[in-house]
């Protein structure tokens, strides 16, 4: 079960999937943490689409991307492929 929401960051995200090393771009969402928490907590997997209707736009021009990092409640850090628009982020637990 996902337990905690360590990163979430829509726009543009950098960090590779090693040890879930994302950091925030200059372009950021502030929503973000908030909405995969509201998404993703307490469940076993979830969905969250990466679009500006989920998060609102937080900057007008480059391509943007979803990229978070869960804890699940075993201690697994689970990370999320990077996902463009209009497609969705799965982060399994």
């Amino acid at each position: 079960m996902i337990s905690v929401v360590s990163f979430a960051s829509f726009g543009t995200p950098t960090g590779g999937f090693q040890c879930a090393a994302y950091a925030r771009g200059s372009c950021d969402a502030g929503s973000s943490t908030y909405v995969v928490e509201r998404e993703c907590l307490f469940r076993n997997s979830c969905r969250v689409l990466a679009s500006d209707a989920t998060f609102g736009e937080p900057c007008y021009g480059p391509a943007k991307s979803l990229r978070a990092s869960v804890l699940c409640s075993d201690k697994r850090v689970v990370a999320s492929f990077p996902s463009t628009p209009a497609s969705s982020s799965l982060l399994p637990a």
